[in-house]
């Protein structure tokens, strides 16, 4: 399986990777499970989204999940007021390349009074 979380910061993205690596590794016990966590891009968004990802066929035996990956260079520059090489055409190839390989793509998106109280709690 290829399982992308997205959501905004404290939405519990990273809590639910370790919970599905989990429930991988105790339901198919000879299969590998890989971690990917993406922040802002020190590269190309293909390099980015696109490369860490070409070896990764379905049923293979090889699970990976990304906690956070595209979307998030979809908003993020917005809101902070930061430039970004993610065009809509390279956007697009990242989708259909992620459609390609099924990816399962899930939204993590809890009410703003839990992100208030993890932000709260954790400090930011």
């Amino acid at each position: 399986m290829l399982i992308i979380l997205e959501g905004p910061d404290c939405a519990g993205k990273s809590t639910l990777a370790h919970e599905i690596e989990h429930k991988l590794k105790t339901t198919d016990p000879h299969a590998t499970v890989t971690m990917l966590h993406r922040g802002p891009p020190s590269g190309h968004p293909l390099d980015e989204y696109v490369t860490p990802l070409l070896d990764y066929r379905p049923g293979d035996g090889h699970h990976i999940i990304c906690d956070r990956w595209h979307l998030g260079e979809v908003v993020y520059p917005r809101v902070i007021g930061r430039k970004t090489e993610l065009t809509t055409g390279v956007l697009n190839y990242v989708r259909l390349f992620l459609q390609a390989r099924g990816a399962l793509t899930v939204i993590v998106n809890p009410g703003v009074d839990v992100v208030m109280s993890r932000y709260r709690t954790r400090g930011d």
